[in-house]
């Protein structure tokens, strides 16, 4: 992919059925979230990461890889889980990404 930093996002869930998950990566920088990649209302790869985002998905884990991470990337980043007739509906959890984060490669436990 490149040289530079490298953000790895964690989300983790719980399945109780073989159901297929479906997630979104959102980020929010003042007020506007901006989707990176999702697979829950349509595949959706936002062009600005397309060249620099991947996802890399196990049973109770997905994680978001954005290669040469940068000032631009920071924010709130949101990680939406859907499991089609599970017991919850959408599992969620946000992360918030700042700038004394931007040393080196960063990973953001969920």
């Amino acid at each position: 992919m490149g040289r530079g930093p490298t953000l790895r996002l964690d989300c983790r869930y719980v399945n109780i059925t073989n159901n297929p998950m479906r997630y979104e990566f959102r980020l929010t920088r003042k007020k506007d979230p901006e989707i990176i990649v999702s697979t829950i209302n349509l595949n959706h790869f936002n062009d600005k990461y397309h060249n620099r985002a991947s996802v890399y998905t196990e049973q109770g884990l997905v994680q978001l890889h954005i290669q040469r991470y940068n000032s631009s990337d920071l924010g709130q980043y949101t990680c939406t889980l859907n499991i089609p007739q599970d017991l919850t509906i959408n599992q969620t959890v946000s992360i918030n990404v700042s700038k004394g984060e931007m040393r080196g490669g960063v990973h953001a436990p969920s």
